[in-house]
């Protein structure tokens, strides 16, 4: 099924905003419902942070982390099934072992990301 054109901006957006960091914030957390939820994996474990605030606060210390200058963040594949928009994404850079792959689901409400689920394919391990 066809992704419409405003789903996949609204993905090359979060894509856009991950890459340029801190200075990225405002614009990520302006593509948010407010009551929107965000499930990852990037804390060892799969969390879920429920509401702006909640994700205001996972995203301000996820990009206050020390980050790679080549960091890159790639959209693979943009689908849909009819209910969320689905991307399969690669991450680079020189000091990673080697790509971290990863699948992304959205549901999309009036414009902007309701929930937003991210799963990890592939995590390269160093050695």
């Amino acid at each position: 099924m066809e992704v419409s054109q405003s789903d996949r901006r609204l993905v090359e957006r979060v894509s856009e905003a991950m890459q340029a960091g801190p200075a990225g914030k405002e614009d990520m957390l302006a593509l948010f419902t407010d009551d929107a939820v965000l499930v990852e994996p990037f804390s060892g474990e799969r969390k879920t942070f429920e509401g702006i605030e909640s994700i205001r606060e996972r995203y301000t210390a996820m990009v206050a982390e020390p980050r790679p200058p080549d960091f890159r963040l790639q959209i693979d594949r943009i689908d849909t099934d009819g209910k969320q928009v689905i991307t399969d994404w690669t991450c680079t850079s020189a000091v990673f072992p080697g790509p971290m792959k990863g699948e992304s689901r959205y549901i999309i409400r009036d414009g902007k990301i309701q929930r937003l689920e991210i799963d990890l394919k592939s995590f390269p391990q160093p050695g």
